[in-house]
């Protein structure tokens, strides 16, 4: 047998981990420049808070400026991984020049970043002017902060806000540069050949943090003028398409030219020394065998502990709202745009407005599992776990969702559990069996009548749950009342509304809307805990925080 024979998975793999090399690389200098960026813009801001006692935010992050940053990145994003596919290329020429190239290059990404830099950067701008807002005003109602001289002020204010310009920096130049990428090396192999000589391949990372449909895409290859099939949406390449495919994807296509492609006529002409002479030696094999380089593991992509993403998105408000209340507030990590919270009637989040309103009737450990669940609608639309047709904001993005989507994950989950309520049944057998578990979790009822077969089982719930609240003595009414509901519309969750109480089954049976009160109530169980249901479904409370754990490491870089 040869030993020298990859396979294609072993040439994936070797492209893809030199040509995520090539990106971190390139990604380290342009952190360093929009770092210098964010740091001349919050120092201008803590020069006017100083002298002015304001910060004049609006002549700070203009659209302006960010565009030409934008442009900047992508041209430098660009140019490099541009120049690095050429590379690869280079046994077969007799010259090693990019200069009749970069022109055309640098035009292309300028024209490239200012397109997406269109549609960003007010809300990257919005971000930073938020940040500088939010963190001096805190600082002016410290009176200790305010006695001091101008000077110990300015160094920490300084301090404080060079740690958010690191940050933003690198999520910024981050999210951007798997698109700037991309595009750049399509862009590359398209200079060499001809695009009807092209095919290329979505390459996945493999280790266990890719989206589960990403995974499914790794070795995908198509026609460089078609598109990717990415769970049930076309994409051009990795970077590009809806937020649940976009949002920390770390994906890279490779170029493949054809066996025999012809390069294109200009190439000769430049001194390159292809002309029109097919590579009569050219093979997958050999585009593998010329990338030599071997990388250890793949760099971490974020710098920023837990904690400062926790503390970033955290509404101003929020110590208002936790007053007198222990909460744990871990989830927050999870959330990539602040949502705005507010005191009103009732508790919902609106994905429009990005908006939390909750009630001031919550207090202690209510207030608490309130406070996770509806987090934890915030969190399935940021993240693109579960989202329906409406508006949500992802990373400070309001974007318009093309369709219903729940992630597989939890597909798989309400599956496997939707089957111990009789999701799988039909017939007498399903009305069998839900009038059991009616017996344990009547739906709501708030009426005067019933009928009488219905009453019966409405009467044995009563009893039921009389007899389970005698479990728990240390619970009040009230808590227990709250944590059996939270229980009962889980499984109203997994059911459709069929059993269970706490939303109408009207509400349960529109969309996806079951999925998504079930996944706020994961986020309870595992933030907040729910010791009922604990108790009487340990499997399917151990199951639901198990779940979770599988999507949040997902997000782990």
């Amino acid at each position: 047998m040869n030993n020298q024979i990859q396979t294609k998975n072993e040439l994936d793999n070797k492209f893809l981990a030199v040509f995520d090399k090539e990106v971190e690389k390139i990604e380290k200098g342009n952190i360093r420049n929009l770092t210098k960026f964010y740091n001349k813009n919050y120092d201008q801001g803590i020069s006017n808070f100083l002298e002015y006692n304001t910060t004049r935010y609006e002549s700070l992050f203009t659209n302006r400026d960010l565009e030409a940053e934008y442009q900047k990145m992508y041209i430098s994003i660009g140019n490099h991984i541009a120049k690095w596919y050429f590379k690869i290329f280079k046994k077969y020429q007799t010259k090693n020049d990019f200069g009749p190239y970069e022109t055309e290059w640098e035009k292309s990404f300028a024209n490239y970043g200012g397109q997406v830099a269109a549609t960003n950067v007010t809300l990257v701008g919005g971000t930073a002017k938020q940040t500088l807002i939010k963190l001096t005003q805190q600082l002016m109602k410290d009176p200790e902060f305010m006695q001091l001289g101008n000077e110990a002020k300015a160094r920490i204010l300084k301090q404080k806000f060079n740690r958010y310009s690191k940050y933003q920096a690198n999520r910024l130049v981050r999210t951007e540069s798997t698109r700037a990428a991309n595009f750049a090396v399509e862009k590359s192999a398209k200079t060499l050949f001809s695009e009807n000589d092209l095919s290329k391949r979505w390459l996945a990372v493999m280790d266990g943090k890719e989206r589960i449909w990403h995974r499914a895409a790794n070795g995908q290859t198509v026609r460089m003028t078609e598109s990717f099939q990415v769970g049930g949406e076309s994409m051009k390449r990795p970077g590009e398409g809806s937020a649940r495919n976009v949002i920390n994807c770390r994906c890279r296509i490779i170029p493949i030219p054809d066996p025999n492609a012809i390069p294109v006529t200009e190439l000769d002409e430049l001194g390159v020394g292809l002309g029109q002479s097919r590579i009569q030696d050219f093979s997958l094999g050999n585009l593998g065998r010329t990338v030599t380089e071997v990388v250890e593991t793949i760099a971490a992509r974020n710098v920023i502990d837990k904690i400062s993403q926790k503390e970033l998105m955290r509404p101003d408000n929020w110590d208002n709202f936790a007053k007198g209340s222990v909460i744990n507030d871990d989830y927050l990590e999870l959330l990539n745009s602040v949502p705005t919270l507010r005191r009103g009637k009732g508790a919902f989040y609106r994905s429009s407005e990005n908006l939390i309103n909750i009630s001031n009737s919550y207090k202690g450990k209510m207030l608490e599992k309130v406070l996770a669940h509806e987090f934890g609608h915030a969190i399935h639309y940021q993240n693109g776990w579960i989202i329906d047709r409406y508006l949500y904001y992802s990373n400070g993005v309001l974007v318009s969702s093309k369709g219903r989507f729940v992630h597989p994950i939890i597909k798989k989950l309400i599956d496997k559990q939707g089957k111990i309520f009789g999701n799988n049944l039909r017939g007498a057998a399903r009305t069998k069996l839900t009038n059991e578990w009616k017996r344990k979790y009547f739906k709501a009822f708030y009426g005067k009548y019933l009928p009488s077969d219905e009453y019966k089982i409405y009467t044995d719930y009563l009893k039921y749950k009389l007899k389970v609240k005698k479990k728990f003595p240390k619970l009040s009414d009230d808590e227990f009342e709250s944590y059996y509901t939270a229980m009962t519309d889980y499984i109203g969750g997994l059911t459709k509304g069929r059993i269970g109480q706490g939303h109408a089954s009207s509400y349960m049976a529109k969309g996806v809307t079951a999925e998504m009160e079930l996944f706020a109530h994961m986020v309870e169980n595992k933030f907040v805990g729910n010791p009922v249901f604990k108790k009487l479904h340990p499997k399917i409370y151990k199951e639901s925080i198990e779940a979770l754990d599988a999507l949040i490491k997902l997000l782990k870089p």
